[in-house]
Order: C-alpha cells, then structure tokens, then sequence
C-alpha cells in the first residue's frame, strides 16, 4: 500500500496546506475571532470606584490574567 503524495495537492484540490498570512498576527487575531466576543461586565459599579480589580505587573502572567478576567466578564481592571 502506498501513501499518496502531497505533491500537488494543492493543484489537485485547490486547498491549500498552508497559508501564509500577511499579518504576523494572524493566529492570534483568528483564534479571537474563533472564541468570540467577551462577555458584558457583570460587576455592579460603585460610586467612587473607577476599576474592580488591579493586577501589579504587564508581563505574561499579568496579560493573562487581564486577558482571562475579561474573558470572565470583568471588564473594568
């Protein structure tokens, strides 16, 4: 039994193997796009209070944790 090629395919098929965006980020705006728009923000406001939550550092672990709080309908942080 033999494997078929995959040389060709792309002309056999018309699919492609693999695109090559022109955006750098495209995987990163696909996979967005793929999990849809974060939720409404579900914490009440406060009078006085212009922020819920206050994370103390940008990097990886402090974009994450923005990112997955957004994601848990807190929005204001």
């Amino acid at each position: 039994m033999t494997t078929p090629s995959l040389a060709g395919y792309e002309a056999r098929t018309g699919v492609a193997l693999m695109t090559k965006p022109d955006s750098p980020d495209f995987v990163a705006q696909e996979t967005l796009r793929l999990i849809g728009d974060a939720p409404p923000n579900w914490v009440p406001d406060f009078d006085g209070i212009d922020h819920n939550v206050t994370i103390v550092g940008g990097g990886q672990t402090g974009a994450t944790f923005a990112f997955a709080l957004r994601r848990a309908g807190i929005a204001s942080s």
